[in-house]
């Protein structure tokens, strides 16, 4: 059963047409890949996924819940939260008055809980939590928005663009709570360039996990990741791309898919 369905999902900005009938499933424990050029919007898809854009046409569920109309905290309460590309912070409030401002959706009793549960995951905030969070580096800026988005215990987890910028070793630590996350349960949406994909294909693929390529019309691509036990040969595995001139663009499996994400043991 899916956690994400969309369903011809068409978006524009600025009276321009940008994203033209996308179907895309994700389900739970399972990391799903929206690749392609800058331009191709991929962005686009994940701001409308959050409530933050209006859609054109489509129809976007999660669990079940129809999500079309709502506002972005409703979309958040409804257990979809998103990474931004560009790692952005809010430079004037401190660490942890950061990730006080992403846990409106819980109650006041369960807040200070959340964060101490966030800093045993992220453990490198904990001497920096009294500190603005201009002052942190790009790196320690990307934990914090993570910390922010899995908060509240997303079902559904949006990361767009997550290793730009950062060194690969951050790339490495941020690839395995994406991991941990997965293996949890939640499901998993990545929004990347090939190029800055490329990175986390090469950590993932070092745990032992597969690449299921999806049916797609027009050039696109899903990568999602199961036990060391059904790996596909490289070979077997295609690549291809989001074209920016694409009429269409769906990411489909092509057989369904249980929460088959798991640490490598």
């Amino acid at each position: 059963m899916s956690m994400l369905q969309v369903r011809e999902l068409h978006l524009s900005r600025g009276g321009k047409a940008v994203v033209h009938g996308v179907d895309l499933d994700v389900a739970p424990g399972e990391i799903v890949a929206l690749l392609g050029p800058n331009g191709a919007g991929k962005s686009s898809i994940v701001l409308a996924l959050a409530g933050a854009i209006a859609r054109t046409r489509g129809s976007v569920s999660l669990d079940g819940q129809a999500l079309d109309g709502l506002s972005p905290d409703a979309v958040r309460r409804a257990g979809l939260a998103i990474v931004p590309e560009g790692h952005h912070v809010l430079g004037s409030l401190s660490v942890h008055d950061n990730l006080r401002a992403a846990a409106t959706v819980l109650r006041a009793a369960e807040v200070e809980p959340a964060i101490v549960r966030m800093l045993a995951i992220f453990p490198e905030l904990e001497a920096k939590l009294a500190q603005p969070g201009r002052a942190l580096s790009g790196g320690q800026k990307q934990m914090v928005c993570m910390a922010q988005a899995l908060l509240a215990r997303p079902k559904l987890l949006v990361v767009d663009e997550l290793s730009l910028g950062l060194a690969p070793l951050v790339v490495k630590r941020l690839a395995e709570v994406v991991k941990q996350a997965a293996a949890n349960g939640i499901g998993v949406l990545g929004a990347a360039t090939l190029a800055s994909w490329s990175s986390w294909d090469n950590i993932l693929g070092a745990a032992g996990i597969r690449r299921l390529t999806f049916n797609a019309r027009s050039a696109s691509i899903g990568l999602a990741v199961c036990p060391k036990r059904e790996r596909m040969s490289s070979r077997k595995s295609r690549k291809a791309f989001v074209s920016p001139n694409a009429s269409n663009v769906a990411l489909r499996p092509r057989k369904s898919m249980e929460a088959m994400f798991h640490p490598s043991s």
